[in-house]
């Protein structure tokens, strides 16, 4: 079975790391960043001592983690100017215009809605683990813990549905 391609923005690239989920969703899918995440996670994370800077870095060292470059058109740049998008949500866009992706992962509701209103499929980064369960790539213990390490991260509803979309408690 062909992975799928994800795009990961900062906030969930992040999130994935300090839980510990990162090698079951870039051992199982295709992980793409563009280059401003990259800078975001790697470069500033590095500079303000985050130690998950340097496990991202080494993921896109090993090929784990795709960073994909961007290139900058008037259409697409006067829609991100429209839709008053910043940093690398502006690259995440361009990225979504430029390759083939099936799903872009992110926990920020605004930017989900936004994405949502131009039909880019999403998923959360809680998400992403129970669509792995789904897929019979995590079995539901591992998930279920998985899962349980996201709870301080992400709202009470996300992980309440989380948990119950794969039948645990």
């Amino acid at each position: 079975m062909t992975p799928l391609n994800v795009i990961l923005d900062s906030d969930s690239l992040v999130k994935i790391t300090k839980v510990g989920a990162k090698d079951a969703i870039v051992d199982n899918l295709r992980i793409l960043i563009p280059p401003l995440v990259k800078k975001e996670v790697v470069d500033d994370g590095k500079d303000k001592g985050y130690p998950d800077a340097i496990i991202v870095e080494r993921d896109i060292q090993d090929k784990k983690i795709e960073v994909v470059n961007t290139q900058k058109d008037n259409i697409t740049e006067n829609e991100i100017k429209s839709l008053r998008l910043k940093g690398g949500e502006q690259d995440i866009y361009r990225l979504c215009k430029q390759t083939k992706f099936d799903v872009v992962s992110s926990d920020d509701q605004k930017f989900l809605e936004l994405l949502d209103v131009v039909n880019v499929k999403t998923l959360t980064p809680c998400s992403l683990i129970v669509l792995l369960y789904h897929l019979n790539l995590l079995k539901k213990k591992e998930a279920l813990e998985i899962l349980h390490r996201f709870k301080w991260l992400v709202s009470d509803e996300e992980f309440e549905l989380s948990i119950a979309e794969i039948g645990g408690g």
